[in-house]
């Protein structure tokens, strides 16, 4: 590796000073595991991260995915068993490995220098992180006993049992946004469902709230209309029926944010199961 260091200081910045060899000026010294590894001459010369990242993406593609994946389970589990300063130093391919997946965000948790714990990261980042990292609101995900819900400000929480309520007396949350996940998430359902992909007509698509039950998290039902250019349900054994302008009518239960326990078309056919109903 050639000469150049990473101390990492925060999780979101990076300070690059350059680590010169003894001539001043002289370039920087070349190392085997990447001969077109970036160089920087000036000391003191500060670069930012977008301009590093870049610079080392070619990295990745040199070595090969393969071995990068390798190379970044021996990384984590190095900083598990706190010898991770012993392991990014231990050559230049290990420097290298550490220097690009540190600027690509990829080392999973921050480890302050001389530290020996390894704290396990939270595998759902914060409402928050998701809706500035470009997540679609539908799609922001919560823990366990968490309800995915909008601010007044249209950005997403996840909220408890325990502070719904006054989160919400309090004007901290929007009285409908819950009602408008769920017609998204069944309007989604609906499209992906094999009997509205088979030949239901878009322009026909009409959802309404029916209604919402008071329990944490709310159970909602939706009821939806279509139109379909043959009749029947699910998409076997319908190619061989005539065309028949056929309409629909579908409920949609949706008992967590996001999840459709029940859809069932016409009274008759249930769409999740993908059979008639018994009576």
């Amino acid at each position: 590796m050639k000469t150049l260091h990473l101390f990492i200081i925060s999780t979101t910045v990076l300070l690059v000073p350059v680590m010169m060899n003894n001539h001043a000026l002289g370039g920087c010294l070349v190392g085997g595991d990447w001969p077109n590894a970036p160089c920087y001459d000036l000391p003191g010369h500060t670069i930012d991260k977008n301009t590093l990242r870049e610079q080392w993406a070619p990295y990745y593609q040199y070595k090969g995915a393969s071995w990068m994946e390798m190379m970044k389970t021996q990384m984590i589990d190095a900083i598990k068993n706190g010898t991770i300063n012993y392991w990014s130093g231990y050559s230049d391919a290990t420097g290298n490995v550490w220097t690009y997946y540190s600027l690509n965000d990829k080392v999973p948790f921050f480890i302050p220098p001389g530290a020996q714990n390894y704290t396990k990261p939270d595998p759902i980042p914060s409402p928050l992180q998701q809706f500035r990292a470009g997540t679609p609101l539908e799609d922001t995900q919560c823990k366990e006993n968490f309800v995915l819900w909008l601010k007044s400000d249209n950005i997403p929480v996840c909220v408890n049992r325990q502070t719904f309520s006054s989160l919400l007396q309090r004007g901290f949350l929007l009285p409908d946004s819950y009602n408008q996940f769920a017609l998204n998430e069944a309007k989604r359902f609906i499209r992906s469902s094999p009997t509205f992909e088979f030949d239901g007509m878009e322009n026909t698509l009409k959802l309404s709230v029916s209604s919402v039950e008071e329990s944490f998290p709310p159970i909602t039902l939706i009821l939806a209309t279509f139109d379909s250019a043959t009749p029947g349900y699910g998409n076997e054994n319908r190619m061989e029926m005539p065309p028949h302008l056929t309409h629909h009518n579908m409920s949609i239960v949706i008992s967590n944010t996001n999840q459709v326990s029940q859809a069932i078309i016409d009274k008759q056919w249930d769409e999740l199961k993908q059979k008639f109903l018994k009576y």
